[in-house]
Parts: C-alpha cells; structure tokens; sequence
C-alpha cells in the first residue's frame, strides 16, 4: 500500500534492490555529477541574482535559513524531477510544499514513523506511510509524467529522470501489484527527503 516506502533503495528487497543498486549506482560517480554541474550552477546564478534583488530593495536581513531552504529544493527539483521548481522566486510552489511536508511532525505523524521501523505489522493496517500521504501522493503523480514528458520530447538531461527512463525496461511490469512507474517514483522520493536535510 506505500511503494515510496517499500522500493526505496535503503528498504527494497531482493531481487528489485540488486537492479535498483546496479543501475543507480553509476548515478552518484564523478563523471555522473560532473555532467550535472550545469544545472547546479545555473541555479547558484539564481541565488547570486536573488540575494542581489534583496539586497537592491534595501533589506537588512536575509533570512539564511528560508533562503537555503528554497534553494536546495531548486536543486534537488532539478537534478532528480528535471524541472526548475522557480522556488526562490515562487516560495508556494507544489515542489516547495511537498518538501516541507517531509519533516511536517505531530503527535499522529511520529506514531506513524515509529510504527514504520518498530510495528510493520501496524503500517497496512492503519494505511502508515514512510513519508506523509501529501508528500506520497505527490511524488507518486508528479514522477510519471514527467518521464512520459521527457520520452516524448527526447530531451536529455543528464539528471536521475533520464536514469530512470533507462532503469525501466530491466524492471518487470509488475512486483506484488506495483508498477514500474511505482518502483521508480520512490526513488525521486529520496531526493526529495535528502534535499530538506541540507538546510540544517
């Protein structure tokens, strides 16, 4: 009932873990970050031309916090989802909420975290999710279109998108009622959680 939670790469088992290992593991390389350094630095000139607009409008604080925050999600956006989030110039964006939406805790949502490592059992039962539904929902519609988007117009990225789109035809149509779409959509999932980490 949560394939973000079931396939990620830290929780899948054999034998979808293997595939997933094999062929995201060349994502993390040198060479493989190397070719995304583009899309990270067109985002820095982003952030140089956001502090510059602030400081131009005569402020005398930059809130440190909220500015790596949205930057981090243009990032992360960019080199997982492979679309610009504008989250610097558009704090409200659905990339910016779903992110925040991660690390949203209350009494309900760290009974449910509790239960993920300590009851499984508790997880079907009371429909828990690894991450908040909002955030899952999300992940789980945005992911597919943009890789049928980006198969449509042929485009390359370098990004985890394109590496999904070739991880795809090694996985089979279906692992205990999940897609493949469900497989690697938890993937982007990680990023999404890790980019949150950044600011802290």
């Amino acid at each position: 009932h949560d394939p973000i939670g079931y396939y990620q790469l830290f929780m899948a088992k054999y034998p979808v873990w293997k595939t997933l290992r094999h062929k995201l593991s060349p994502f993390f390389s040198g060479a493989k970050l190397k070719n995304m350094y583009y899309l990270i630095e067109k985002l820095g000139n982003d952030l140089n031309q956001y502090i510059s607009k602030q400081l131009n409008e005569d402020t005398v604080e930059l809130n440190l916090k909220v500015m790596t925050d949205l930057f981090f999600v243009d990032v992360v956006t960019s080199v997982s989802f492979g679309v610009e989030s504008h989250s610097l110039s558009n704090a409200g964006s659905e990339f910016q909420a779903a992110a925040n939406s991660v690390f949203h805790y209350s009494f309900w949502r760290g009974f449910e975290l509790l239960a993920n490592f300590n009851l499984p059992q508790a997880m079907r039962i009371f429909n828990f999710k690894n991450m908040s539904h909002k955030t899952s929902d999300f992940i789980m519609k945005v992911t597919p279109e943009i890789m049928n988007e980006r198969k449509k117009s042929g485009v390359r990225r370098n990004d985890l998108i394109d590496t999904l789109i070739e991880l795809q035809p090694d996985l089979k149509p279906v692992y205990e009622g999940h897609t493949t779409e469900d497989i690697l959509a938890a993937q982007v999932a990680v990023f999404l959680a890790g980019g949150k980490t950044k600011r802290y």
